[in-house]
């Protein structure tokens, strides 16, 4: 599920590759340029990956939450999709060059209200579980590996209770399996298709959850 290295060699040019993202929307802020390196993350397919981020955008124009809470958050793409929509964003990301690239994004691209934290995201929930819990008026994006959510993830998730969850899955088949515990809890409001790997079987899935309480 996750590519690591012992060694890294730059044989040559540049370590970090840089993209860029331009939203379909004309409230977005403009071009979002991001810097990559070698072990972060940043999805594949940029022209998709647009169409991607637009939705998640969308989602969070059409909830109007105040806090964002974007866990397993990479280097930083759905963050800065969002980040003039909210007052504030928590990135939680467990490998550290991810974390440290969306911190370096963060200042190129002038945005200010994000926070970076390096934590797997099951200690970071225990975390705000035994602290204040999540800032009032919250939504949370998930976006995990293949894996999926480590099992305590979800359950300290929904012990949180957040009323907005959007669920981005690149494995349909963990997703669904894992909506069965999720769906206990909330309502599933939409279920959408994008196609990041034109020619394959492979879908990247976005779930909409609203909670039932």
């Amino acid at each position: 599920d996750v590519a690591i290295a012992d060694e890294l060699i730059l044989l040559d040019g540049e370590e970090p590759i840089y993209e860029e993202i331009h939203l379909d929307d004309d409230t977005a802020p403009g071009a979002l340029r991001f810097r990559i390196s070698p072990m972060s993350f940043f999805q594949t397919n940029t022209l998709a990956t647009e169409k991607l981020y637009g939705a998640i955008r969308d989602w969070v124009k059409d909830i109007a939450p105040k806090n964002l809470y974007d866990l397993y958050g990479g280097a930083g793409g759905i963050a800065f999709s969002c980040a003039d929509l909210v007052d504030h964003i928590w990135s939680v990301e467990t490998v550290l060059p991810a974390s440290e690239d969306g911190r370096i994004n963060a200042t190129n691209n002038n945005i200010d209200n994000v926070t970076f934290i390096t934590d797997k995201v099951k200690n970071y929930l225990k975390w705000r579980i035994e602290g204040t819990g999540l800032a009032e008026n919250n939504a949370v994006v998930l976006d995990p590996p293949r894996a999926g959510l480590h099992p305590k993830a979800l359950r300290r998730l929904t012990e949180l209770a957040p009323k907005h969850v959007l669920y981005v899955s690149c494995n349909p088949k963990i997703l669904a399996r894992e909506l069965e515990a999720l769906t206990e809890h909330y309502e599933l409001k939409s279920l959408k298709g994008f196609d990041l790997f034109p020619h394959t079987r492979h879908v990247e899935v976005v779930a909409e959850l609203v909670w039932k309480g």
